[in-house]
């Protein structure tokens, strides 16, 4: 049974995820909350969705729906919010960045000035306090301090026994879940990797080709096992969940940080990426002076509208007055809100020659 202190009949959750471990473990959370969950499906149009399910006008009612999802309507997140909510006012919007295993300060404000009742990274079951709670706690309307993760675990074994509950950021999520077990906060490992043990940062060069400012993963790895005590397999796993924070990069945007002589460039957080207008910038990138778009061809196939990860990095640069790692990090930021994306989303943003067409 739901935990009588914060069960909520008068709740309708409307779930529209795309990945089915995170629509799973939104299920568990309605189950666990006494709520009314009502699925919608990520490939239809979710204001006919919302239609069809007919779900109840409780006191309450909640669309949870991944940026993925929101951004397949044809138009960016924050639009799409700013639209259903127009249509369905008592409609709460509550957006889950799903290829985002933290939110910056930055893209909260993003996704929440356009209307959003809350934004939160990807769920996980490996770290409910952090993920599954914050959730739970908006959709309820309850102070999260109110919220026990023991309350859900039963309800997670049960959905557990005929769903998955684990997605493509699982094993990036474990890592970070062992972290604490270790003697480490991301912040704090964050501020080891900036300092004389960490990553090995400098110019380097590859078939007379030059990458300013760069890491061998290899030798990252060297450094996370002796700050952390980790194997070196379980290394390479926090390095990969550090690339998925949008902490390390691969120079060319085409490789998982493994233990190779692989160039990558660390792209700690900082007060311009932390406070960056992520919005105003977006905007400006949108228009006539912003990011160059146009139609291009590469090994002739004709790609209509698009720009270059380079262009758009220097333009970040220049206009958001950051350095090449914080371009990098406010563009990967803006990439994993589905503002844009590659075009044949084969790539993260990377300071490289790929094509990328806005959502």
């Amino acid at each position: 049974m739901p935990n009588p202190r914060l069960k909520r009949s008068d709740t309708s959750l409307i779930i529209a995820a795309r990945d089915p471990a995170q629509a799973n473990l939104i299920r568990a959370l309605a189950i666990a909350s006494g709520a009314h969950a009502y699925v919608a499906s990520p490939d239809a149009g979710l204001e006919d969705e919302l239609t069809r399910l007919r779900y109840a006008h409780h006191e309450r009612s909640v669309l949870v729906a991944d940026v993925a999802t929101l951004a397949a309507q044809g138009e960016g997140p924050g639009t799409v919010i700013q639209r259903l909510q127009a249509s369905q006012p008592a409609l709460g919007i509550v957006a889950l960045a799903d290829e985002c295993l933290q939110l910056s300060a930055a893209q909260e404000i993003l996704l929440k000035q356009h209307g959003a009742l809350g934004a939160f990274p990807a769920l996980s079951r490996h770290r409910m306090k952090e993920t599954l709670l914050p959730v739970q706690a908006c959709v309820l309307g309850v102070p999260v301090t109110d919220l026990d993760p023991a309350d859900l675990e039963p309800y997670l074994k049960v959905i557990a026994q005929d769903h998955e509950l684990s997605g493509a950021l699982d094993d990036a999520q474990l890592a970070l879940a062992k972290l604490p077990g270790r003697g480490f906060t991301l912040k704090t490992l964050l501020d080891e990797l900036k300092g004389p043990r960490g990553f090995n940062v400098a110019d380097r060069s590859f078939r007379l080709k030059s990458y300013p400012e760069c890491l061998v993963a290899s030798e990252g790895v060297d450094a996370l096992c002796a700050i952390t005590g980790a194997s070196r397999g379980s290394a390479v796993a926090l390095g990969q969940a550090l690339q998925h924070l949008g902490y390390l990069h691969h120079v060319a945007g085409d490789h998982v940080f493994a233990d190779e002589d692989l160039f990558f460039r660390f792209s700690p957080p900082t007060e311009n990426t932390e406070r960056a207008d992520l919005a105003a910038l977006l905007d400006a990138a949108r228009g006539e002076a912003g990011f160059p778009v146009k139609d291009r061809t590469y090994l002739g196939k004709r790609y209509p509208a698009c720009f270059t990860g380079s262009e758009a990095a220097v333009w970040l640069r220049k206009h958001g007055r950051l350095n090449r790692c914080e371009a990098l990090r406010v563009g990967q930021s803006l990439l994993a809100l589905h503002a844009f994306h590659h075009v044949t989303h084969d790539h993260p943003f990377a300071d490289w020659e790929y094509f990328y067409r806005f959502t």
